[in-house]
């Protein structure tokens, strides 16, 4: 399952979306993202860490990637970079400055409650390093997330949106075409 050519030949059938999203299924049947990790290449990793950032962020934009897309958060960093996507991954690390220091290695339960805390000023969290922080410091945390999806989502409209050059592909099929060329 290392092969992106042979994938993309097996797949290449049809409407590109259905193509790429089929792509995408055969990868998930590797398991949890982790094990697929383990066990494809680099490119393939990085190409269906791609296909699920922007299929997600169609369906929801970046405030459901950051909210349920949890497990792709450490790895979208280095795909924006092999993406080209510089100004993007420029936003995204902002967006991840915004959370507080103990959310990246915290459990589902306390993850929820930060982006809960993040997502509006007013909804009720139980973790008490959260609840410890001032309202004005917590209203000025949610503005600065708000303010950072927002950038996020208006840098990938134009990139990905479904009106975009290869109905919002583009970027995809450029990593996945280069990686190709690469494997000639």
């Amino acid at each position: 399952m290392n092969d992106l050519k042979a994938l993309w030949q097996k797949h290449n059938d049809g409407e590109l979306e259905t193509s790429l999203v089929n792509m995408s299924d055969e990868i998930w049947q590797g398991g949890t993202l982790e094990e697929i990790k383990a066990k494809v290449s680099n490119e393939m990793f990085t190409f269906h860490v791609a296909l699920n950032m922007i299929g997600n962020w169609k369906g929801d934009g970046w405030h459901y990637l950051l909210c349920e897309g949890r497990e792709f958060l450490p790895y979208i960093p280095d795909v924006l970079d092999k993406l080209g996507l510089e100004e993007m991954k420029q936003m995204f690390d902002k967006t991840l400055s915004v959370f507080p220091d103990f959310a990246q290695g915290c459990d589902d339960k306390t993850y929820i409650d930060v982006v809960n805390f993040l997502s509006n000023p007013r909804f009720k969290v139980s973790d008490e390093r959260l609840n410890a922080i001032p309202k004005a410091e917590r209203v000025a945390l949610c503005n600065a997330f708000s303010e950072c999806v927002e950038q996020l989502d208006n840098l990938s409209m134009p990139l990905w949106a479904f009106n975009a050059e290869a109905g919002g592909w583009k970027n995809v099929l450029d990593y996945l075409y280069s990686c190709m060329d690469n494997q000639n």
